[in-house]
């Protein structure tokens, strides 16, 4: 009894640590209604013989219950399947391999221990799983800012150095509007929020192989890579767009990137732009 919910709510929180930066309350418990489904149904097997039982000669029989666990992993592994396409699309292409490996492995334990009624076999492979996923995610934790989940400014440089030049199509920079009156009328918590919100809708807006950075305080930068100067202006647009339904605004700064000047001069390109867009939303 204990594996049956053990797995089923090991899948359950890697669907909700997966999606952690765009993780609501309301999506948290739709989530949760299979895993607690499967807990009840779990254990209402003392009280029937719907799920399994076991004879007098100490014989395991599983009912067509019993298959219900295994329904409802398929559910999150849909759900996180998705999750896992929604971080190939972010440019988080080492995670979503990585996935890929947690979900196959995971559907042949699956396999095995059905057709070839191994037992063990399901948990041990989702605990190794796990274990190398806790291990990237380590990893990562250093490339990474802690209150958004943004690429850090360690990270922006690194990349400006591995993207080779003919890759990069334009550098953005976005800094939050008034986030020193929200700290001082609401508190450093509310500006917080605000920042994980405008963070939040731009890495929802970004493109495939464009990554957002948190490079201090309020200030961002986006690196836009392999596309086209015209997906990036649909990209602002949609950003301008997005944080107008929240309660907070930025402004912001695109430069197209030129290999032929160096890098000091896009960046003042693309700060100049935003502090023009900043002052034209005061008026």
């Amino acid at each position: 009894m204990a594996g049956y919910i053990l797995r089923v709510l090991l899948l359950f929180t890697a669907t909700i640590f997966l999606d952690r930066n765009n993780m609501t309350k309301r999506k948290a418990i739709l989530l949760a209604i299979p895993a607690v489904l499967n807990v009840f149904v779990i254990l209402s097997a003392p009280f029937h013989k719907s799920v399994f039982w076991i004879d007098d000669n100490n014989v395991l029989h599983r009912e067509i219950l019993s298959y219900f666990p295994h329904a409802v992993s398929g559910v999150y592994l849909i759900v996180l399947i998705s999750f896992t396409v929604k971080q190939f699309r972010k440019g988080y292409r080492h995670e979503g391999w990585l996935l890929i490996v947690a979900q196959f492995s995971f559907v042949t334990a699956v396999v095995a221990e059905i057709v070839l009624k191994t037992r063990g076999v399901l948990i041990s492979a989702m605990l190794l799983m796990g274990t190398f996923y806790y291990l990237y995610l380590h990893m990562e934790h250093f490339k990474r800012d802690y209150l958004t989940g943004a690429l850090n400014r360690k990270s922006f440089f690194a990349d400006l150095e591995r993207f080779h030049p003919g890759n990069i199509t334009a550098f953005c920079e976005i800094d939050m509007n008034n986030l020193k009156g929200i700290n001082d009328v609401k508190g450093h918590a509310a500006g917080d929020q605000a920042i994980k919100t405008m963070s939040r809708v731009i890495v929802n807006c970004l493109p495939e192989r464009c990554y957002l950075y948190r490079l201090g305080g309020d200030e961002f930068a986006i690196l836009f890579c392999s596309t086209t100067l015209d997906k990036c202006d649909e990209t602002i647009d949609r950003i301008r767009e997005e944080m107008s339904k929240t309660d907070y605004s930025c402004g912001i700064g695109l430069a197209a990137w030129d290999s032929a000047l160096p890098f000091e001069t896009i960046y003042n390109l693309a700060d100049q732009r935003m502090y023009e867009d900043k002052k034209r939303s005061k008026e």
